[in-house]
């Protein structure tokens, strides 16, 4: 029984598609011999239609595949700009604490003072911050770098990051509703403002900071108006994505 041509050929440009998003590329024997069908190992030879089997083939293995490639040819990104290295830590219950590394973060108003952060899809981090609607943004220091590969590269479903930044010499530190991380170069405590933007592999959430504090004598101390304004923050008392770079982190 002979298929319908236009159920063959839905078939055959989904499965084409699929397969060359997945990284599968039309052979030279494909390009050079396609004039003749029967020497061409054709990946779709069997959903060719019997009465234009060359019209079929030259459609599945050279136009269909061009078409794919063109449509799914990433724009290349842009120079890698050194950005700093913050970590977001925020309830995950009423004694856990999740823990995240983040570098798309940035303030994004003055009165109010307002930051955008972009939180990785699927992440535990993700999901507890915009279920308690608040956490606090630490800046890490140059000899915080081996958090990166607990915090950033792990996920918190899969392991316990308290106890792994245990074994490396790092403690947090409990605060009245989560830990944080002692002797940071910066702590902010966020509010969410607004729901998320879906931004591809990320979403964003604009975000109040209601407090700014610094670690002072052994614990996080929240800065008030009599306190002097902080002097400016920079390398090499913070941590880059650069320096990650260049020791091979990233």
């Amino acid at each position: 029984m002979t298929r319908n041509p236009g159920f063959t050929m839905i078939r055959t440009t989904k499965i084409l598609i699929r397969t060359t998003l997945r990284g599968t590329k039309i052979s030279r024997s494909v390009l050079s011999n396609y004039r003749d069908f029967s020497r061409v190992p054709c990946p779709c030879r069997h959903f060719h239609h019997q009465s234009h089997p060359m019209r079929w083939h030259i459609t599945c293995c050279l136009v269909l595949p061009a078409m794919a490639v063109a449509l799914s040819s990433p724009v290349p990104p842009p120079p890698p700009i050194s950005m700093p290295v913050w970590s977001l830590a925020c309830p995950q219950s009423s004694t856990k604490t999740s823990m995240n590394i983040m570098t798309f973060c940035t303030p994004v108003s003055i009165s109010p003072k307002l930051w955008a952060v972009a939180l990785y899809h699927e992440t535990l981090t993700k999901a507890s911050f915009l279920e308690h609607g608040s956490g606090i943004l630490q800046l890490l220091t140059p000899s915080q770098h081996p958090l990166v590969g607990i915090l950033g590269k792990q996920s918190g479903y899969q392991i316990d990051k308290q106890e792994a930044c245990k074994k490396v010499g790092i403690c947090w530190e409990r605060l009245s509703d989560l830990h944080v991380l002692p002797e940071c170069a910066a702590y902010l405590e966020l509010k969410v403002q607004s729901s998320m933007i879906e931004a591809g592999d990320h979403v964003v959430v604009i975000c109040e900071v209601m407090k700014n504090g610094v670690w002072r004598n052994g614990g996080l101390y929240w800065l008030g108006s009599d306190d002097a304004p902080q002097s400016p923050l920079d390398a090499p008392n913070v941590l880059y994505t650069g320096w990650l770079r260049d020791q091979g982190i990233l």
